[in-house]
């Protein structure tokens, strides 16, 4: 059995430009049979690509009305664990990041485990916007 994880975080204050309105997002690897939706009604989505690879995919959606931006990636997860090991194991790796946080919560829901947090200030002076592609 394959071990699939995802991660979703939300930025505020981001300037919106031209792209395709959606009320669901759907993130799947090739291999897969399933598919993850998210209802997002209100959202632009600004990017969504597969790593060439095919293990790896993400999206970027933002709320023209709000400027908050919605980021999420589904991926083969890095060692064997539940859903607090994965949220922590991200959790770690986000927390190094430039990016300032702000009103953190980790909690749980059911089977799932959650790290919320606000980035008041997307992107932070002298980080361009944009990311590296997946691979």
């Amino acid at each position: 059995m394959r071990r699939i994880t995802c991660l979703a975080i939300l930025a505020v204050g981001v300037a919106v430009g031209e792209a395709a309105s959606a009320e669901a997002i759907s993130l799947s690897l090739p291999e897969l049979s399933w598919s993850l939706e998210i209802a997002v009604p209100g959202f632009v989505v600004k990017g969504k690509e597969i790593a060439p690879s095919g293990e790896a995919a993400r999206f970027q959606a933002v709320s023209e009305g709000s400027g908050v931006v919605l980021s999420g990636f589904l991926e083969k997860a890095a060692k064997k664990g539940d859903s607090k090991a994965c949220r922590d194991y991200y959790w770690s790796r986000a927390r190094q990041s430039p990016f300032k946080k702000e009103q953190i919560g980790l909690r749980e829901s059911g089977p799932m485990a959650i790290v919320e947090y606000i980035v008041p200030d997307y992107p932070p002076e002298g980080l361009q916007e944009g990311r590296d592609a997946i691979r």
